[in-house]
Parts: C-alpha cells; sequence; structure tokens
C-alpha cells in the first residue's frame, strides 16, 4: 500500500470515529470514500447543523487543493464556524504525527484559517492568518459545530 492510501485510510477511520462520538451524518464517509470533502456550517441563525461538498464554496475548495499541496496532508473535512473561520481536519504525511492528530472526543486538531485577514491577489485569496491548533466542537444536526 502506497502512502497516500494508507493516509486515506487513516482518514475514512477518523471519519468513523467522528460519526460514531458526535453522532455525524453517516454518510460522511461513504462521500469522503468517494473522493469527496464535505465540510460542516449552521443554518437558520445557527439554529441548525448541515453538510455539503466542500465544492459548493469554490473558494473553500481552492484553500483544501493549497493546502493539500503546500503540506501533503490529505483533509477529510472542514468545519466553517461563526468566528470567520474555517478549520480543516486532515492527516498528514508524518505517520509518527498521526496519534497526537486523532479526534480525542470534542477535541480536534485542525488546519484553521481566519477569513477576516484574507484578500484577493490576481483572482487568487490568501489568508494572512492560519495556524494548526485545537478546536472544540459538538455536533448538531448530523454536522459539526465549533465552539471553541
Amino acid at each position: 500500500m502506497d502512502k497516500r492510501e494508507k493516509m486515506k485510510e487513516e482518514a475514512v477511520s477518523r471519519l468513523k470515529n467522528l460519526t460514531s462520538s458526535l453522532d455525524l451524518n453517516p454518510n460522511l464517509v461513504k462521500y469522503f470514500e468517494q473522493g469527496k470533502v464535505y465540510y460542516s456550517y449552521l443554518t437558520a441563525g445557527g439554529m441548525v447543523g448541515s453538510i455539503d461538498t466542500i465544492d459548493y464554496i469554490p473558494k473553500y475548495a481552492e484553500i483544501i487543493k493549497k493546502f493539500e499541496k503546500t503540506y501533503e496532508g490529505i483533509v477529510y473535512h472542514a468545519v466553517e464556524d461563526s468566528f470567520g473561520m474555517l478549520s480543516l481536519l486532515y492527516v498528514s504525511k508524518n505517520e509518527e504525527d498521526w496519534p497526537f492528530e486523532r479526534p480525542e472526543g470534542k477535541y480536534l486538531y485542525a488546519m484553521v484559517y481566519n477569513f477576516d485577514k484574507e484578500k484577493l491577489k490576481n483572482g487568487i485569496y490568501e489568508i494572512e492568518f492560519e495556524e494548526f491548533g485545537t478546536i472544540i466542537v459538538k455536533s448538531l444536526g448530523g454536522a459539526i459545530v465549533r465552539v471553541g
């Protein structure tokens, strides 16, 4: 099995874990296995959790492509929050880091992009603030909601 396939296997395992522990939409695993990345977001004034394909927002799809090219990781889900940020849940290229990246209850390791600092340059969004860190989440309507 090549490195990329091993990373995809790890991503599926993490999604299954999240689906079980947070009571997420079980289709997230199926969609990822079909090569589709989805993101969670709030609708109805923050009262309803929803999921949609990352391609629904071209800017988000672009961010994932850039992340995967730059860091050589695989994004398996993203979370849009009401703080003006997008958190990418991913598997890194370094297998020795995987135990530390795996979800632990409501704590998820992610790459977080802050859109309050973005700018458009030559038709491409450049985000001036991004960082790796831990986010705190809960589930709402089968979607992941960031609470901290």
